[in-house]
């Protein structure tokens, strides 16, 4: 998780200092408000606010050490949707609390917030109603085995009644690929979920989360679909580069992130490959759509999450990155799964689809 510290004040700069060593996170401290700092690079800025304007969607965490006041006023415009919004973590120069902010369990912040805790012999503050009610959300549930929520508003409704102690069922559909793998993870949860053939959502009775992979099922009142994520990949190559490469690259991508290419949703490149035989014959070969994004929305996302550029690409098309850029606008998700990745001929990132 790529995360980054903030600090406003001396004495939070030094604390500031000792978790980017220990965790080898990015660090930002205000001009003049340091002396000595342990880690060699870190970011000076005149302006909190100007300086989050370039880093709030560059990071999937943000850990801040000063007053919630401040961080709240200062986040309140970057603020979008809890899908897309990184992990906020507050704490005081003094390491007495550890506050998850904004993006508890899909943004991981409750976790995070755990884990500095736990360095820090502080206090972890955890406000969420599931967490402290010990009751399992939902949402931790889908961010955990990477699953998709659908429709989205009806979380907040599967939660509270989760939470109020009203009954929630959980069903399987028999012919999710996989289904015995979820069966068990569920039941490591306590959740004793229904192996069904799910056809419609008229045969459900109440409050219910469905784990299946069919697209027209109908949505009903209290009813939340779990739909396993699949992958973006974005692929950058040189002129003339095979099909085997380009799929022995996706393959080798994919296995490093423990996923298989049967996996894949999309694949993304810049509109200068549209004429690459071997990118559209890999795709052609796993199925899978082909998207080529001109420079323009390329350069946004370069700049929006501060991507690394090569400036030999830049030379040769304009642009100095590839892959990340068009996977990101590909996935709509700023979730980077997999950043710039180099291979015999081609260069993969690999993301999900939101």
């Amino acid at each position: 998780m790529k995360t980054a510290v903030f600090a406003v004040t001396q004495n939070g700069a030094k604390l500031a200092d000792q978790i980017a060593c220990q965790f080898d996170y990015d660090l930002f401290v205000k001009k003049g408000r340091y002396d000595t700092l342990s880690r060699l690079n870190f970011h000076d800025y005149d302006s909190l606010s100007n300086c989050l304007k370039d880093t709030f969607h560059s990071y999937d965490a943000l850990i801040f050490i000063m007053a919630t006041g401040i961080v709240v006023r200062t986040l309140a415009p970057f603020i979008i949707d809890k899908r897309s919004d990184p992990a906020v973590v507050v704490l005081d120069e003094k390491a007495q609390h550890v506050i998850s902010l904004l993006s508890g369990h899909i943004g991981g912040a409750n976790a995070l917030t755990k884990k500095l805790a736990l360095f820090l012999g502080a206090a972890p503050v955890i406000t969420t109603a599931t967490d402290v009610n010990e009751k399992m959300a939902v949402d931790l549930l889908a961010e955990s085995l990477n699953l998709s929520m659908e429709p989205f508003d009806h979380l907040k409704y599967i939660n509270a009644e989760i939470v109020q102690g009203n009954p929630v069922d959980f069903f399987i559909d028999q012919a999710l690929t996989n289904a015995p793998y979820y069966i068990k993870k569920l039941q490591a949860c306590q959740i004793e979920a229904k192996l069904m053939e799910i056809k419609t959502a008229t045969c459900f009775s109440r409050s219910s989360v469905i784990l299946t992979e069919q697209l027209n099922i109908p949505n009903g009142a209290g009813l939340l679909f779990l739909k396993p994520r699949k992958l973006a990949i974005g692929i950058g190559c040189r002129r003339d580069t095979t099909q085997a490469e380009i799929l022995q690259a996706i393959q080798t991508a994919c296995e490093k992130i423990g996923k298989s290419m049967y996996d894949i949703a999309c694949i993304a490149s810049t509109v200068v490959k549209k004429d690459e035989p071997g990118l559209i014959a890999a795709s052609k070969t796993l199925s899978v759509p082909l998207y080529f994004y001109e420079n323009v929305p390329m350069q946004q996302m370069i700049d929006l999450y501060s991507l690394d550029i090569s400036p030999f690409v830049t030379k040769q098309i304009g642009i100095g990155n590839v892959c990340e850029a068009a996977v990101l606008l590909a996935s709509q998700s700023k979730k980077i799964l997999l950043h710039k990745t180099k291979l015999t001929k081609v260069t993969v990132a690999i993301a999900w689809e939101k």
